[in-house]
């Protein structure tokens, strides 16, 4: 399982902010409905046709996918003693 650095940026009515995170992902890095649905959990994620992100249709959050990067394998120590 290769491990990447994403950061998904969450709109939650008025309000936008950032999230980074570390995540094991198997599938395709340019699948970015397949790794919002794994960060979120929520599987009924749809696009939505007025600004080109992921709607929530249990809680109405609205999810872009806004970077991605591999990490390489000796990189990960580092990053998890720091918090990442």
């Amino acid at each position: 399982m290769k491990q990447y650095m994403i950061i998904v940026t969450v709109q939650d009515g008025e309000f936008e902010y950032g999230d980074q995170m570390i995540l094991g992902w198997d599938g395709d890095p340019k699948d970015e409905l397949g790794i919002l649905k794994d960060y979120t959990g929520d599987d009924s994620l749809k696009k939505s046709d007025w600004c080109g992100r992921y709607e929530s249709q249990s809680d109405y959050r609205l999810y872009q996918l806004y970077a991605i990067k591999e990490i390489d394998e000796k990189d990960l120590p580092v990053l998890r003693k720091y918090g990442f």
